[in-house]
């Protein structure tokens, strides 16, 4: 067997990045857009300028993803937000719409602003932030619009004049969203399409003919609810390793070790099941990796677990 490359999801701002920017056990470092305005991302591109790195650095681009661009003053108590992309969905059905991967749930009464305002009868307990991701799991369900919008393009071409040439993309749908990364970078890139939903899995399924400088992820995080039964995301493992032997898996992995010193029994049986059906590649989720302690926990885990497993 061969080892298992990990890539990481960091800020340039954050304390410890500096150090997992030059750990040589590390294969890339995942810089997740989420929630950064344009000022922020100058800030940002700004430190990252002033660090020596070993590390290659991977802008994830925040595709046909739903999140929230303002928490508004409406005219009830409940939530009230507009969303970076337009939505449709049969109101009538009464969706839940899921917050902070999965544990909260709002449900809507109102679709206004041509589908980007969401006035809610039911809100989520915890306090929905600017930059907080959503999915709706129902058939009525759909994203409209271009995937990228103004501001994620501007994202894009500030990255690449910075020099950064690689990229992740959220909520692939087709080709055609790794196209329009291609046009508006005007350079040659290497991408990373996340798979996190049932339209993506379709196109997985059905459509995906791997190119050159091109894998896939399967973002577990998002995907987990977005599929009609917990089972399956298991069917969803095999097919992306099948389509891709280059494949990744993301997200919801070692967790444990946020709160042990040793990692519980699951994670290590997970690991091993990636690794015996194909995966070599894993990427760590924000959570984990936002404490560098646990972080260092997991890429020691991962180290040990190639010498002693994969090798």
């Amino acid at each position: 067997m061969s080892r298992t490359k990990l890539h990481i999801t960091l800020l340039p701002s954050f304390p410890h990045f500096e150090q997992f920017a030059a750990d040589k056990r590390i294969d890339g470092i995942r810089f997740n857009s989420a929630g950064i305005t344009i000022p922020e991302l100058a800030n940002e591109l700004a430190i990252l300028r002033a660090t020596e790195m070993s590390v290659p650095l991977w802008f994830d681009v925040k595709g046909r993803q739903p999140r929230v661009v303002s928490v508004n003053n409406g005219p009830t108590d409940f939530l009230d937000i507009t969303l970076n992309h337009p939505i449709e969905v049969d109101v009538a059905a009464e969706p839940r719409v899921i917050f902070k991967a999965g544990d909260d749930f709002g449900i809507i009464r109102e679709l206004t602003d041509g589908g980007q305002r969401l006035l809610f009868k039911v809100s989520p307990n915890y306090i929905v932030y600017p930059g907080s991701s959503l999915y709706i799991n129902h058939p009525s369900f759909n994203i409209l619009g271009q995937p990228f919008t103004e501001d994620e393009k501007e994202k894009i071409r500030m990255v690449i004049a910075a020099g950064l040439r690689q990229f992740y993309i959220s909520f692939v749908w087709g080709e055609e969203d790794a196209d329009e990364l291609r046009e508006i970078a005007s350079t040659e890139i290497e991408i990373r399409l996340k798979i996190e939903d049932k339209k993506g899995l379709d196109f997985v399924a059905n459509r995906f003919h791997k190119r050159p400088g091109e894998s896939l992820v399967l973002a577990r995080g998002d995907m987990y609810h977005a599929l009609d039964h917990p089972m399956d995301i298991l069917k969803a493992h095999r097919l992306l390793i099948e389509k891709d032997p280059e494949a990744c898996a993301g997200s919801r992995m070692l967790l444990s070790v946020i709160y042990e010193d040793d990692p519980a029994c699951t994670d290590l049986t997970e690991l091993a099941w990636f690794q015996d059906i194909g995966y070599r590649n894993l990427l760590l989720c924000d959570s984990l990796c936002t404490k560098g302690w646990a972080l260092e926990r997991a890429v020691n885990l991962i180290e040990e677990f190639n010498a002693r497993y994969a090798a």
